[in-house]
């Protein structure tokens, strides 16, 4: 990912902030007592770098640091709590201190008509050299907080929503095409990346949780950066099925009433062409599900290692056997669900079965 802060600073537009408290705000830290020296005035004119955000270890002792910020220039890691997982709090300093701590703090900024606060989620522009490769054109993040020095120096502080593409290894079998990953990776960027406010819902998964709109951009996964001092690790998610494997909400999933078993309905078809092709006196097909055909299957690739790939019996290289149908999960006006098979195999084409659903661990009818 690319630094957004990174863009020339020649033909920047001019983006505003705002301080103005409503009528129950708290009166903000930064105004500093009027018998305290100010620091000597910058020169913004030759700011001409990057804020860096340094990430700090915690330390041994249970105590945790205050939160509150002091204007000064000591370099004391201040802590950022992760509003996605408290597990994923972080300690930073940003850099270089001087500058940093030259600006202001702001509740809101604005571009051209549009008003941004702290704590929205929003798109920003990818940099023009790296543009993105997912289904998603920006990229995604929190604002922490923002700060300016003058209107042509308006800075953010964000925490970063991971496209599955960015990720170590990238995207998953079971990430949706509007899925996006909550993670502690802060970063310092410039208001006028910013490309308009998103629309973010958390998924949880919980039965009575509806599976998100096809174009709701959602997470439901956090991701603990490694160089921030964390693991690397995403976040485990719910499983489904016999296959115990997690739900890509952008296919579906059925549910046994008999049992309570979730299934993936890719399971489902899966299985359904096996029995068509028994019924016909066919070979048994070589079908997988997407998760087993993917390289990134394994803990290891789950963890970050996107080197790992399945292991495939040499001696199955050499007797594969293509399906002779297509398979769909399919509901009737009545809610009736059924799986529907076309014939694509030689001898076959044109040919249409339709098919009951029994459940892959009780067999019982699914209705």
């Amino acid at each position: 990912m690319a630094d957004p802060i990174a863009r020339s600073r020649s033909s920047r537009a001019v983006s505003s902030t705002s301080s103005r408290r409503d009528a129950n705000d708290r009166p903000s830290p930064i105004g500093a007592a009027k018998d305290k020296k100010d620091p000597p005035a910058l020169d913004w004119s030759k700011f001409n770098f990057n804020f860096t955000v340094k990430h700090h270890p915690f330390p041994k002792d249970t105590a945790r640091p205050a939160k509150k910020r002091k204007r000064s220039f000591a370099r004391k890691p201040e802590l950022e709590e992760n509003a996605f997982d408290k597990s994923l709090r972080t300690l930073y300093t940003v850099e270089p201190a001087k500058w940093w701590n030259g600006t202001k703090r702001y509740r809101k900024f604005t571009i051209a008509t549009e008003t941004f606060r702290t704590g929205e989620i929003v798109y920003v522009k990818p940099d023009e050299y790296e543009a993105p490769d997912g289904p998603l054109e920006s990229w995604v993040a929190k604002v922490l907080e923002v700060r300016a020095a003058s209107e042509q120096h308006v800075f953010l502080r964000v925490f970063w929503m991971y496209r599955p593409e960015d990720l170590p290894g990238g995207r998953r079998p079971y990430h949706g095409e509007n899925e996006v990953i909550a993670s502690n990776r802060m970063q310092i960027i410039d208001a006028l990346t910013v490309n308009g406010k998103a629309d973010l819902k958390h998924w949880t998964e919980e039965d009575g949780d509806d599976v998100p709109d096809a174009d709701q951009l959602f997470w439901r996964q956090t991701f603990d950066w490694a160089n921030g001092t964390g693991t690397g690790v995403l976040s485990s998610l719910r499983k489904h099925c016999i296959d115990e494997a997690p739900f890509n909400p952008d296919s579906l999933l059925v549910h046994c009433d008999t049992c309570g078993l979730w299934l993936h309905s890719e399971c489902l078809e899966i299985e359904a062409v096996k029995q068509a092709h028994a019924k016909k006196g066919l070979p048994e097909p070589n079908l997988l599900p997407t998760y087993q055909q993917s390289a990134h299957f394994t803990q290891a690739a789950e963890n970050g290692d996107g080197s790992t790939h399945p292991k495939v019996d040499a001696q199955a290289k050499t007797e594969l056997v293509e399906p002779a149908f297509m398979a769909e999960v399919k509901t009737d006006l009545d809610g009736k669900s059924y799986v529907l098979l076309k014939g694509t195999g030689e001898g076959h084409e044109g040919e249409e079965l339709k098919e009951e659903i029994r459940c892959l661990k009780c067999n019982a009818l699914i209705e």
